[in-house]
């Protein structure tokens, strides 16, 4: 196999198990929070996951930038 094809097989996998991650995440965090904070679902919760999703999606895109490179 060439290196140019391993390299882009690398990076493939690596865009996949990060987007994997970041799907994951969400679904993991929008359940738990919904589960354990139901009955003070306002707009604060919202902002909560709001916060927590664009966190966990900035830092798996820079861990794979960081493989990537």
């Amino acid at each position: 196999m060439s290196h140019l094809v391993e390299k882009s097989l690398r990076i493939a996998s690596i865009i996949g198990l990060s987007w994997g991650i970041v799907h994951g995440s969400r679904f993991i965090l929008r359940r738990s929070l919904t589960k354990r904070l139901k009955p003070f679902h306002t707009r604060k919760v919202e902002t909560l996951f709001s916060l927590t999703r664009s966190v966990t999606t900035y830092l798996v895109v820079f861990f794979a930038l960081l493989l990537i490179l």
